[in-house]
């Protein structure tokens, strides 16, 4: 016979065993999470320095500084600037960050509408530096005041009186009969401006100054002499031809040009004079 020594644990301890025993739900007995201070200091330093970079006056634009300014005025280029430099990008960048502004638009709206050699667009710190070159095709248009008149026979600007001996040698004078010129008014038409400035280099290769020039209708440029007297010319013709006439009525025909009046070269190798 086989005594069965097994532990047969009391009442008490089965009491005992059932009263400490946990029953733990997982969605309910969960412990309170603690504060991520670590978390928190890095959310507040991200949103400062996005702060900083995109919204303060750290890397804001406070100046612009443009070199090289001949005919244009300062007052022409920085409007196109300003503007923009003026509102956001991609709607949540301010435009005038110089971390973020648009280089290549200011750059695109200055060409647009200045004749331009050379362009630079710079960032420098608070500041945007403008260096250009200008493509001089201008001429000077007079009616009681001078202004400059670009390749297109737009009106730029008024010529100040004490800047007037600075550029009244430097480009062709054309003389036009106008009421009232503004600023952008088209004064005269872009072929007639390109044909006085051919003409103006043309003579001047061969040792004839003008005065100036007067427009003499759609087709006609008319010479002023510092004489006195006129050449008529047609835009049409050939200009070399022209002052090849030009140049042999001169030398063959007028012994005194004190005393002329005018030559006609509208007509080809005929040639009038008076």
């Amino acid at each position: 016979m086989i005594n069965d020594v097994s532990y047969q644990p009391s009442r008490q301890n089965i009491k005992k065993d059932y009263q400490i025993k946990r029953f733990i739900n997982p969605y309910l007995d969960k412990k309170p999470r603690k504060f991520n201070t670590k978390l928190y200091l890095q959310l507040i330093l991200a949103i400062f320095l996005i702060y900083v970079v995109f919204y303060s006056d750290l890397f804001k634009i406070k100046n612009i500084n443009i070199s090289g300014l001949d005919i244009i005025s300062e007052g022409e280029i920085k409007p196109l600037i300003q503007q923009k430099l003026s509102g956001w990008r991609f709607m949540i960048m301010p435009a005038d960050n110089m971390l973020f502004m648009d280089k290549d638009g200011i750059t695109r709206d200055i060409n647009a509408k200045f004749r331009l050699k050379q362009l630079s667009v710079k960032r420098a710190w608070r500041a945007l530096k403008i260096n250009l070159q200008e493509d001089v095709s201008y001429v000077i248009i007079y009616n009681q005041k001078f202004y400059f008149a670009d390749g297109d026979g737009i009106i730029k600007r008024e010529i100040p009186e004490d800047q007037k001996s600075s550029y009244l040698d430097r480009f062709p004078i054309l003389n036009v009969s106008q009421p009232e010129i503004n600023i952008g008014d088209h004064i005269i038409s872009k072929e007639i401006i390109g044909y006085v400035l051919d003409l103006d280099k043309q003579l001047k290769a061969v040792g004839l100054y003008p005065k100036g020039y007067e427009s003499g209708g759609p087709d006609q440029v008319n010479l002023v002499a510092r004489e006195g007297w006129k050449a008529y010319f047609d835009t049409k013709s050939d200009i070399k031809t022209s002052i090849d006439n030009l140049q042999l009525i001169l030398k063959e025909k007028v012994p005194d040009k004190n005393k002329l009046e005018y030559i006609d070269l509208r007509f080809g190798n005929k040639v009038f004079m008076k």
